[in-house]
C-alpha cells in the first residue's frame, strides 16, 4: 500500500512539474491578442481537470477519504461564496457570437459571464473551482521532499521565458529601437507585466536552491538568478525591479542571521512594505497612477447602495470575470476598458464582496498566527518569501491566468514546508 501510495504522488508530482513548464509556452498566434491567454486557460483547465479526475479515483479504488490533510471548512468556504456570487449574479452575460470555442455546447444566447468568464480571459468560476481543487489535490499528494523537482522546474520554465525576453529585447533593438520603451518584451504572455510577475519568483527560488546540491547545481542557481535579472530589467516593469531588491535584501538578511529569533520583525517588515510599496510605485511613476483611477472607480461602484438591490454586489460582490461589465452598468460614462482592479485584494472584493475580503484576512491571520514560529525554518521561510513576493506584486499589477496558477502552487507548497519541517 505504501509502495502504490508513493508511485502515485510522484506521478502527481511528475505531471504537475509538466504543467508548470509547459503552460507558459501555450499561445495560439493566429488569434491574437486573445491567443496570448486563453489558450494558457483552456490547456490549465483541462489538465487540472485530468488531475483532479485521476486523483478522485484513484482515492476511491483505494477507499480513502478524499481529504485527509486538509479540512474542508475552510475551502468549501471558500467555494461557497464564489458560487453564490456566481448563481446570484447571472444576469451577467456574454455575447452570444463570443462564445468561448472550449464551451460550444453553451452556445445559447448570453452565456453566464460569472460560470464562464469574460470573452477575454474566460476565467469564470469553472476556472476558479479547478485552481482551488488543483491546490487541494497538491497538498494531499505532495510531499516535503517534491519541493526541489517542483521549484527546479519553475526555475527551469523561468529561465526559458527569461531568455526569450531577451531574444525579443534584441530583435527590436536591432530592427525597432521605437518600441523598446513601449513594453514590447514580453516572453510568450503578450504583456510584460504577466511576464515580470511570473519570472520574479524565480529569484527567490534560485536564493533558495544556492545551499542545495553540490557546486554545479549551485553554480546554475546563480547564473539562473542573474539572467532572471536582467530579463525583468527588460521587461521595464518598476514594480518588478523594486520588489525583486525587496526580496533579495529580505534573503540576505535571513542568510546572515539578521532576521535569525526575531518573527516579529519578519513580519512587520512584510507588513510594511506590503503597505507602503504601492504607494511609492504610484508616487515614483507616472504611469501607476493611472491605478490610483482604477481602484477609485472600483471602489466607489461597489461602495454605492442607492438601494436593496445593489446592495447583494457590496456583500458578495458581482461574481467572478464581471468587473468590467458591472463597471460599464454603474458608470454610463466610463470610457475605458477594465476587467482587472490592478490590486488583487480589490478583485478579491469585486468578485465576493465584503464576505470574500473578511475570509480572505481570516485566512491570512490564520496562516500568519499557525506559521509564525516555523519561519525561521529555511524551507518555509523561501517558500513564505514567494508568497508575499506574489502578493506584492498583484498590488498594482492584474495577473495572467499562469500568475494565479502560481500562487495556487505556491500556497500548497509553503503549508507542505510549514507542516513537514521541525520549527528550528
Amino acid at each position: 500500500m505504501t509502495l502504490i501510495k508513493t508511485k502515485s504522488s510522484d506521478l502527481f508530482v511528475f505531471a504537475t512539474s509538466l504543467i508548470i513548464f509547459i503552460v507558459p509556452l501555450i499561445t495560439d498566434q493566429a488569434t491574437l491578442p486573445k491567443g496570448w491567454e486563453l489558450p494558457k486557460v483552456y490547456f490549465l483547465q483541462l489538465a487540472i481537470f485530468i488531475l483532479i479526475t485521476c486523483f478522485c479515483l484513484h482515492r476511491l479504488s483505494t477507499k480513502k477519504k478524499l481529504l485527509q490533510r486538509v479540512s474542508l471548512k475552510i475551502p468549501g468556504a471558500i467555494a461557497a461564496i464564489l458560487v453564490l456570487s456566481s448563481v446570484v449574479n447571472l444576469d451577467f452575460v456574454r455575447a452570444g457570437r463570443e462564445e468561448s470555442p472550449i464551451y460550444n455546447f453553451l452556445r445559447f444566447s448570453g452565456a453566464p459571464e460569472t460560470i464562464l468568464g469574460n470573452v477575454f480571459r474566460d476565467s469564470g468560476l469553472i476556472m476558479l473551482l479547478l485552481l482551488l481543487g488543483f491546490a487541494l489535490v497538491l497538498i494531499e499528494i505532495a510531499e516535503k521532499r517534491h519541493l526541489r523537482l517542483l521549484l527546479t522546474t519553475l526555475l527551469f520554465a523561468i529561465l526559458l521565458q527569461s531568455f526569450i525576453a531577451i531574444l525579443q529585447f534584441t530583435q527590436l533593438a536591432n530592427n525597432s529601437p521605437s518600441l523598446l520603451t513601449r513594453g514590447y518584451v514580453f516572453g510568450t504572455f503578450g504583456q510584460k507585466n504577466h511576464l515580470s510577475g511570473f519570472l520574479l519568483s524565480g529569484i527567490v527560488i534560485a536564493l533558495y536552491q544556492l545551499k542545495h546540491g553540490g557546486i554545479h547545481f549551485r553554480t546554475f542557481n546563480a547564473l539562473a538568478a542573474a539572467v532572471t535579472i536582467i530579463a525583468i530589467i527588460l521587461t521595464q516593469s518598476h514594480m518588478a525591479l523594486i520588489i525583486s531588491g525587496v526580496t533579495f535584501f529580505l534573503a540576505v538578511g535571513f542568510e546572515f542571521g539578521l532576521l535569525k529569533k526575531r518573527t516579529r520583525l519578519i513580519l512587520g517588515s512584510a507588513l510594511l512594505i506590503f503597505i507602503t510599496l504601492p504607494v511609492i510605485i504610484v508616487l515614483l511613476d507616472r504611469d501607476y497612477r493611472y491605478r490610483l483611477f482604477i481602484w477609485e472607480t472600483v471602489l466607489r461602484s461597489y461602495l454605492a447602495v442607492s438601494d436593496l438591490s445593489q446592495l447583494k454586489y457590496l456583500l458578495i460582490g458581482s461574481g467572478p470575470d464581471t468587473l468590467a461589465d458591472f463597471l460599464l452598468r454603474t458608470n454610463g460614462n466610463l470610457h475605458v476598458y477594465i476587467d482587472r482592479a490592478h490590486n488583487f485584494i480589490l478583485d478579491i472584493f469585486s468578485i465576493s464582496g465584503v464576505a470574500g475580503i473578511l475570509l480572505f484576512f481570516f485566512l491570512l491571520q490564520k496562516f500568519m498566527r499557525k506559521f509564525r514560529r516555523r519561519l525561521l525554518n529555511r524551507d518555509v521561510f523561501y517558500l513564505g518569501l514567494l508568497v508575499l513576493s506574489w502578493m506584492l506584486r498583484g498590488l498594482a499589477h492584474e495577473s495572467s491566468v499562469v500568475n494565479i496558477f502560481q500562487i495556487a502552487l505556491f500556497v500548497p507548497l509553503f503549508m507542505i514546508a510549514g507542516t513537514q519541517s521541525s520549527k528550528k
